[in-house]
């Protein structure tokens, strides 16, 4: 009975040592883990990130064609009725929200897939995304309407409104611009289908608003122009400024509905 006893004392000791080896060494195994986890996110953080015109390069391999394709499509459109603009340069602005309208299914193609969230999350942000996704646009823009400008301009052989006829094109097209991503910035439950709406209803405002107010297109009214234009040019610059800020902080820009 003593030698039992002895012998459950015994085997209680050793087995209490060993126990205690196997949780020492899977204590040293853990912690020599977490360093090695350490030092990988220390040496990731110090990887150079990418440059926002590399970036620009990768989202136009996804998008540019995209946003060129739809924005010569709207520019053919208005070619085919250009010898109805020279005639009639007060409906010009009819046609600009189409501009703005070719570059939604761009914009929104992530809350189109629901990848908004996804976005987000990402490295770059939604708001580097938005924000290449609008200079790749805004040049495409750009473009369209200089081309069309000096269409008009050497058809019509008078450069003598050439000034009104600028305002005429790149106003309405601030206007829808600067109300679009206000739009996306503020509303929460923004979808396409209602911004397809909001330039439709620009379009055919702007088609209105030579016969109820004709006197608004002609050269006296220059000057309300040009304060329209400084007006929704600061709007414009200020959203901007806001998205380059959201950028840099690596935050989304609007709402994820």
């Amino acid at each position: 009975m003593h030698n039992a006893k002895l012998e459950t004392s015994l085997k209680n000791a050793f087995g209490q040592t060993f126990q205690e080896e196997i949780r020492t060494k899977k204590y040293a195994e853990t912690v020599s883990l977490c360093r090695g986890i350490v030092l990988s996110q220390s040496k990731m953080q110090e990887e150079e990130r990418t440059g926002f015109f590399q970036y620009l390069s990768d989202v136009f391999r996804f998008d540019g064609f995209l946003i060129l394709g739809l924005q010569a499509a709207v520019l053919l459109l208005v070619c085919l009725n250009i010898s109805f603009l020279i005639k009639t340069p007060s409906l010009v602005p009819v046609f600009m929200p189409l501009f703005v309208l070719a570059i939604l299914p761009v914009l929104f193609r992530s809350s189109r897939y629901n990848l908004a969230e996804l976005e987000a999350s990402t490295r770059a942000s939604g708001a580097q995304i938005a924000l290449a996704r609008l200079v790749l646009a805004g040049g495409a823009n750009l473009v369209c309407l200089t081309f069309l400008i000096w269409l008009e301009i050497c058809l019509k052989a008078s450069p003598v409104h050439t000034g009104q006829l600028i305002l005429f094109a790149v106003l309405p097209h601030l206007i829808c611009m600067s109300v679009l991503l206000r739009g996306i910035r503020l509303q929460k439950y923004k979808k396409m289908q209602s911004c397809v709406l909001e330039m439709s209803a620009f379009c055919l405002g702007f088609g209105i608003a030579p016969k109820v107010l004709p006197e608004l297109y002609e050269v006296s009214s220059i000057g309300l122009w040009i304060a329209a234009f400084l007006t929704f040019g600061a709007f414009f610059l200020r959203e901007i400024i806001y998205i380059i800020d959201r950028r840099k902080r690596g935050k989304m820009y609007g709402i994820i509905a």
